[in-house]
């Protein structure tokens, strides 16, 4: 794993903020609740480094990470960024990663390729 894994409970001591991002590009399927927990995770992941591609690494007070949520039919998981509010560049990055993409680019196909996602269920 690349990424940590956060839930919103870590968020609750202040100082951070973070914005969630999804767990694929708008326009594509997803892994659905409750199915493949490392395949949901490794989905996230490949989002993010698309993000990363497309608008560079974060600068200093901005983290990528995976955000773990808890919902009535399972859990699920998400990219998101952390930033620190007082940080002018780490917000306006963390802003405008938030937007994301509607498609995913040919590395990430080529990586999604690569694994075996055919046993999830995609929404």
């Amino acid at each position: 794993m690349r990424y940590s894994i956060k839930s919103i409970y870590c968020f609750q001591r202040g100082g951070v903020d973070y914005l969630p991002i999804g767990s694929s590009p708008s326009d594509e399927r997803c892994i659905q609740v409750g199915e493949d927990r490392n395949l949901s995770i490794l989905e996230c992941e490949i989002y993010i480094e698309q993000l990363t591609r497309k608008n560079g690494l974060p600068p200093e007070g901005a983290v990528f990470f995976i955000l773990r949520n808890v919902h009535e039919f399972g859990i699920y998981y998400e990219a998101a960024i952390q930033f620190d509010p007082q940080n002018e560049s780490a917000t306006e990055y963390a802003f405008q990663v938030e937007n994301g993409d509607r498609h995913w680019d040919e590395p990430a196909r080529q990586e999604l390729a690569r694994h075996d996602f055919s046993s999830c269920k995609r929404a």
